[in-house]
């Protein structure tokens, strides 16, 4: 059994700056003064389709069309273009594509049947969380890269074989959420990523760890459950200080010896018995100014 604690804060939505505004939990309620539409609740009301003529909500910041039956977008459809939090969470949707929205900052697709997200993610450049978790994508587009204000990735509970080899150009990137996946390597761009604090592997296929990935100011760091009998690739590094998890992996006795040689400073577990109170702890990073 897993024994990691995810610590997840739930972003309000007056973190974007936003007073309170009333929240409109149908069209019909909205449509009657679409200039004061801020907020706009549609979860949960057995919708197949979004509707049609949201662009009259021109304030629009928020929508929440999550727990419906939405299986196809229009063709990148356009949506508000002051929208700032957009989630599509718990739906039926196999492709992602819509018109760039450059003022959004969290997108929400978990729970859907992903298989394929637009290259035009990349456009979407103000995104600070980008939630992907329990979908069945099998890679991500690399023009994810160009997401640079994005700090916070949730991609667990996919079919991903590989992390874009251009990952490392995420530079404000803080924490990686990647578990129950089944990504073989990790790019060695990662080393760049100078502000990952959290870094989440949990039953992959890794069998090679990147050096450059011991010269992170990381917190946490799992690779649990991979294919890791040995880090040859790791030099001995005496200011790694995180919390390394290596539990479930085929790793020597003699391996672990050696691995402690070489990360002397790091909390490094291998067995149930280097575990501390019993679990790993990690909070959502700090959000970005």
């Amino acid at each position: 059994m897993r024994k990691i604690i995810i610590l997840f804060i739930v972003i309000q939505f007056n973190v974007f700056g936003q007073t309170e505004k009333k929240v409109f939990n149908s069209i019909e309620d909205a449509n009657q003064n679409p200039e004061i539409v801020y907020d706009l609740n549609l979860s949960g009301q057995n919708l197949s389709e979004i509707p049609l003529n949201l662009l009259k909500f021109k304030n629009l910041k928020k929508l929440d069309l999550s727990s419906n039956n939405i299986s196809i977008l229009q063709k990148k459809i356009k949506l508000p273009e002051n929208l700032e939090l957009l989630n599509f969470s718990n739906n039926q949707l196999t492709e992602f594509s819509i018109f760039p929205l450059k003022k959004l900052k969290v997108l929400n697709l978990q729970k859907n049947k992903l298989v394929h997200i637009d290259e035009n993610i990349g456009e979407f450049e103000g995104l600070i969380q980008l939630l992907l978790e329990s979908n069945n994508l099998i890679e991500l587009p690399s023009s994810i890269s160009n997401l640079t204000k994005l700090y916070w990735l949730r991609i667990g509970f996919n079919k991903l074989e590989s992390l874009p080899e251009n990952i490392g150009d995420l530079k404000s990137l803080q924490a990686i959420i990647a578990y129950d996946n089944n990504i073989k390597s990790i790019p060695n761009s990662i080393g760049k990523m100078k502000k990952l604090t959290v870094l989440d592997l949990f039953n992959n296929q890794i069998s090679e760890i990147p050096n450059s990935l011991f010269f992170l100011k990381l917190t946490n760091l799992s690779l649990e459950n991979n294919k890791i009998i040995s880090l040859n690739n790791v030099t001995k590094n005496l200011n790694f200080t995180s919390k390394v998890s290596l539990r479930l992996n085929e790793i020597s006795n003699d391996e672990i010896k050696k691995i402690r040689k070489k990360l002397p400073n790091a909390e490094l577990i291998f067995t149930e018995t280097d575990l501390k109170e019993g679990v790993i702890e990690y909070e959502t990073p700090n959000k970005q100014k």
